[in-house]
């Protein structure tokens, strides 16, 4: 299982993949098992993720007998709680850290020492914030060059759920300034950025079942660009593309 590190996943989603044989390389496994975060930084998905890898687990683990999770490099701040919680959450048999010795010292005085254990990092493979944005807008750009059968589809909003943040909405608008908003019964309505060139995923009751672009957005219905046939839920995210300038944007 990989956050946000696999090059088959789709960037802002979770992906897990059953591996039957040696590889040297993560672009050559197929993901099988996805679920959407709707960011690509962890920071204050926390809670999100954790539940999302609960969830993967509790799927994969009929289909093989090991799970490796190859987690985000996140440690900053409340970056080492996060990933101890995850390991308590999920009852983790055993802990590889990658880094300094402090680190490892870090992660032994917060879990059982035994079940903590020390792993070189590959040489050569540091990576600048600039080189990691560039490979998700490469990410983004190739999973749809990739969908032989991508299309057109065309969405009505009240006839939608959207998701955010873990939360479902049975309501959304665009408001005259072409912002989105979510609404819910007892609580305050939920503003993002306008949607067109958002990356969003694509559910039907609980499962992904593909991911989209939205192309064009009205008061009434959304246009997504995508390969799923049948879908029910759009789960939004914090990032896409600027149709503009073509350049990939946060939230």
């Amino acid at each position: 299982m990989s956050i946000w590190r696999c090059s088959t996943c789709y960037p802002n989603a979770i992906g897990a993949a059953v591996v039957t044989e040696q590889i040297t390389d993560l672009r050559g496994v197929n993901t099988h098992f996805y679920e959407f975060v709707g960011n690509i930084s962890p920071v204050g998905f926390e809670d999100l993720i954790i539940k999302a890898v609960k969830r993967i687990l509790a799927k994969i683990r009929t289909a093989c007998d090991i799970c490796v999770i190859n987690t985000d490099g996140y440690i900053l701040n409340t970056g080492i709680e996060y990933k101890v919680r995850m390991a308590k959450e999920i009852r983790s048999d055993m802990l590889v850290c990658l880094g300094k010795d402090s680190l490892l010292n870090n992660f032994k005085a917060r879990l059982d020492s035994s079940t903590v254990v020390f792993g070189r990092s590959p040489s050569k493979t540091t990576k600048s914030r600039i080189d990691r944005s560039k490979r998700r807008l490469n990410q983004f750009q190739r999973y749809f060059k990739e969908q032989s059968r991508t299309k057109l589809i065309a969405k009505e909003l009240s006839y939608t759920k959207f998701v955010y943040r873990g939360q479902t909405y049975s309501g959304m608008w665009i408001d005259r300034y072409g912002f989105l908003r979510l609404n819910k019964r007892r609580t305050l309505p939920v503003k993002l950025r306008r949607p067109e060139g958002m990356f969003v995923g694509l559910g039907m009751n609980r499962e992904i079942v593909g991911f989209g672009l939205i192309l064009n957005a009205s008061r009434y219905e959304l246009t997504i660009q995508s390969s799923a046939n049948d879908f029910n839920k759009i789960h939004l995210s914090n990032s896409g593309i600027c149709n503009s300038t073509g350049i990939r944007y946060t939230q």
